[in-house]
């Protein structure tokens, strides 16, 4: 018996196996109970099994996709800028639905990863460290944009639409130096000017001149 419509007379084969199609008997997303009985050419009836079929076509929600605060260097820890090298992890997070499975692809200065995965918890967090892809292909002395890509597939195989993030990987900074190295006729109360081209904030320590 499955969504009140009783079905008998089902074929047994000599292993015992039995199917029935039921796709056509679901009215709506929703779990409903089959109950299954046997009965043998003697006339002796089986006790009723009882289980849950669960059907499922809606696709899951647009993951959200983001650089995790422990990697996100620099003067904001949500600003998506950062700095990476071989120290660092580079983790990204997000959520999806629950116990979704994730598909990823990363794309850094023309190069595209894909077939990257994770997996969702009950609660539906996810993480991926990509520092270990990143750091075969990290240009130093430069400034790209990493595009994640992520899709979420639910446990009844519906696949939803992509969630994207763009991490910018900063891996430049150029001071100049005034006077310049090796220049001559400096007098001894001269201002030494270091200029760098694009905005820095001021950290700790000093900086040492030989």
């Amino acid at each position: 018996t499955f969504n009140g419509v009783t079905f008998s007379g089902l074929p047994v084969d000599a292993n015992g196996d039995w199917s029935l199609d039921i796709s056509n008997f679901f009215s709506a997303d929703g779990t409903e109970t089959a109950r299954v009985k046997v009965t043998d050419k003697a006339g002796n009836e089986s006790a009723e099994t009882a289980f849950d079929i669960t059907y499922d076509t809606e696709a899951p929600a647009t993951p959200t996709v983001d650089l995790d605060a422990s990697s996100d260097l620099g003067t904001s820890s949500t600003d998506n800028l950062t700095h990476y090298n071989a120290t660092d992890g580079l983790m990204i997070s997000g959520t999806a639905e629950a116990n979704a499975s994730m598909e990823l692809t990363l794309t850094y200065n023309g190069i595209t990863f894909s077939g990257l995965s994770a997996t969702a918890n009950a609660s539906g967090d996810w993480t991926f460290d990509a520092g270990a892809i990143v750091s075969g292909v990290l240009a130093d002395g430069t400034v790209n944009n990493l595009t994640i890509g992520a899709k979420a597939t639910d446990a009844a195989g519906n696949q939803g639409t992509e969630g994207t993030l763009i991490v910018v990987l900063d891996q430049k900074i150029q001071p100049t130096l005034s006077p310049a190295d090796n220049a001559v006729d400096v007098l001894p109360n001269d201002n030494l000017v270091m200029d760098f081209d694009e905005n820095v904030s001021k950290g700790s320590g000093n900086i040492t001149i030989k």
